[in-house]
């Protein structure tokens, strides 16, 4: 095993204008994920090297009416406190995938229950430098769009502007490409344990990451009693720093449904690739 340190008020003339849509975007930090009635797998895509040049994304729509999504790239930086915000240019240290990225078809109309594939191939191989490469697949539904009925006017009533919004859903799939050895240095710093007044611990610490490629992995937590007797007791998947950023702040639940003293003893955490090959760092503390 190897270690490495997202009605205004009626007017008196009928107005008829273009319906107005809300975005909302979605992003996911298991293999496999869904929202709505689209069903997505995997939900992230990593080039090791530049020998897998073609990687496949599959696409199914579960719901009742036939749906219709545009693909295209979108950039994304991630803060401290694990949120994202989206970018134009890139950051120091940051370098984007799109470039050398390329996806087919661009639009992908899926019936009730019907599936299709998605190819994402790695192009201008020759010209990658050593470091990590992330960009973010987007995928957008398209509304339907439906016609506006006018109003006629009416003596005794006054008809005005009609708006209308709907929710436009969004699906951001991270794609990363990794040149060259990587270099993950990851610790774990401000580690705490607070307990509510219902007695449910909750466990609070920053990673903190150096090198050039990020972590992404799980988190498992155990309590270790005064006798030395070891308890799982907490667990998160998923969980990445990206370069460029240098830290993040997370927080776990912790069981106590054992009725374990938090206030005593010790807890294990590891932070562990999600194959469970490389263990980024395992850290105790003591309660």
């Amino acid at each position: 095993m190897k270690v490495l340190n997202l009605t205004r008020k009626p007017l008196k003339k009928t107005c008829t204008y273009p319906v107005l849509t809300l975005g909302l975007f979605l992003f996911f930090a298991p293999h496999m994920f869904g929202q709505g009635n689209l069903v997505i797998y995997p939900k992230r895509l990593v080039f090791e090297g530049t020998q897998n040049r073609v990687q496949l994304l599959n696409l199914t729509n579960t719901g009742k009416d036939s749906a219709t999504y545009r693909i295209s790239y979108v950039e994304i930086k991630m803060t401290g406190d694990g949120q994202r915000e989206h970018l134009s240019e890139p950051e120091d240290g940051q370098r984007f995938a799109t470039p050398f990225l390329r996806v087919f078809p661009r639009t992908v109309s899926l019936g009730p229950n019907k599936s299709q594939q998605i190819k994402i191939q790695l192009i201008k191989a020759s010209s990658l430098e050593p470091g990590e490469y992330r960009s973010h697949l987007y995928l957008r539904a398209v509304p339907k769009e439906k016609k506006l009925k006018n109003k006629k006017d009416n003596d005794n009533e006054n008809t005005g502007l009609s708006i209308s919004l709907r929710p436009v859903f969004g699906y951001t799939i991270t794609n990363i490409i990794k040149i060259g050895e990587p270099d993950i240095q990851v610790e774990l710093s401000d580690i705490a344990v607070e307990i509510s007044e219902k007695n449910i611990p909750e466990l609070s610490f920053n990673i903190n990451r150096k090198g050039n490629m990020s972590p992404y992995g799980d988190f498992s937590v155990w309590h270790i009693s005064t006798k030395g007797e070891e308890t799982i007791v907490g667990s998160i998947k998923g969980i990445s720093v990206y370069v460029p950023g240098t830290y993040r702040k997370l927080r776990i639940k912790l069981n106590n449904s054992k009725g374990l003293n938090f206030k005593e003893g010790e807890l294990r955490i590891v932070y562990a690739s999600s194959a469970g090959k490389t263990i980024y760092t395992e850290t105790r503390f003591n309660l």
